[in-house]
């Protein structure tokens, strides 16, 4: 099969908790089974290495026990063998149809003949005969062919980010960047990309978002956490941190053990001295205290 129906709401209520790398494998597992016709390889390694997915053999094995189940003819799923099964049946159906179309136009044809070419007809040889039957099997094979065969769709590495997630505005944005950066989108690219992130502990859309907000054609794992030092240690989250921000945290930081509430007094009061903390707790009385409401004429 070239082509089967994929219901998205369906397929995302399964798999929501899938990780990125699962539900890539899942994907392609899917496909490979439709295509093929037949139950996955029994060996976990050899399905592995058909989906690209040779390097994460502990996640093709974890999607293989949960949605697959292991019999004689390998890992196969009740619902992939109920729609191939359908498909088959639909297409033998279309197959008659066109063998029982080309025999009536057959017949219409030679019943339109004279006489005289009816007679050539029945002292013809069976050779003639044969040859003359070749180009019906040959219109009827063309018709059954036509009915059934559907090109293989491509791989487009954006739909395959589409499908597993990713917001579409901000993906337009980012291919933008990759197409400037002169970044590859194969099936290993896409790979490579969707592991990285998700070592980063983030979803495929939070991924593409972050290295879309910093210009990046990739994301990579180290260039995430070097991000993340530059923050001074607070998780990224996509949004850089405004001076101000930057400034009051660092005040906050700074000044956390120097504050008037912590000398006895309430913020706002004072006990008629004027002076500057030197310890927690202890003010240094200023020359010649002020009374409150003293006012000094500089």
């Amino acid at each position: 099969m070239h082509y089967f129906q994929f219901n998205i709401g369906d397929y995302a209520s399964h798999t929501s908790r899938l990780a990125p790398l699962e539900d890539l494998a899942y994907r392609r597992m899917l496909d490979l089974y439709y295509l093929n016709e037949q139950p996955l390889n029994e060996c976990v390694k050899e399905v592995a290495r058909e989906i690209g997915l040779s390097d994460y053999a502990d996640e093709v094995e974890y999607i293989l026990c949960k949605f697959f189940t292991k019999n004689e003819n390998g890992f196969s799923q009740k619902r992939i063998d109920l729609e191939i099964k359908k498909y088959k049946s639909n297409a033998k159906n279309k197959s008659r149809a066109g063998k029982a179309s080309a025999k009536a136009r057959a017949v219409k044809a030679s019943s339109k003949v004279t006489g005289v070419e009816q007679v050539l007809n029945t002292t013809s040889t069976d050779v003639e005969q044969n040859t003359k039957h070749k180009p019906l099997t040959i219109n009827q094979e063309t018709v059954s062919n036509k009915d059934i065969v559907v090109s293989t769709p491509a791989f487009n590495f954006k739909n395959e980010l589409l499908l597993l997630g990713v917001d579409k505005e901000i993906l337009n944005d980012w291919m933008k960047v990759r197409t400037k950066k002169r970044a590859t989108n194969t099936q290993s690219a896409l790979t490579l990309l969707v592991s990285q992130i998700g070592k980063a502990g983030l979803t495929i859309d939070q991924g593409i978002r972050f290295a879309n907000d910093e210009n990046w054609g990739a994301f990579k794992l180290d260039w995430y956490k070097n991000k993340q030092g530059v923050n001074h240690g607070h998780k990224s989250t996509g949004i850089k941190e405004s001076s101000h921000e930057r400034i009051k945290r660092e005040n906050d930081i700074k000044y956390r053990n120097q504050r008037p509430d912590q000398s006895g007094l309430v913020m706002g009061e004072t006990n008629g001295d004027m002076g500057r903390i030197v310890g927690e707790g202890e003010w240094k009385p200023a020359i010649g205290g002020l009374d409150k409401g003293d006012f000094v004429d500089y």
